[in-house]
């Protein structure tokens, strides 16, 4: 499972993500959309930092990633 809660970003004093909050239960499908410049790739670098040092396995078809 992944629980991110109240995720909140901002550059150069700029707010780019405020009080995001998100799960994703183990089996399921998961969808990050939206249009550009509106923090999909933010969200995902935070998960990334999140995860740090934490054995884990992301499978992206085709890719495979350890």
């Amino acid at each position: 499972m992944i629980e991110m809660n109240n995720i909140a970003k901002s550059f150069a004093g700029k707010s780019v993500l405020s009080n995001v909050t998100y799960e994703v239960k183990e089996q399921e499908i998961f969808g990050l959309i939206g249009p550009s410049s509106s923090g999909k790739t933010t969200i995902i670098n935070i998960l990334h930092i999140s995860l740090i040092g934490i054995r884990v396995t992301i499978k992206l078809e085709p890719l495979l990633l350890k």
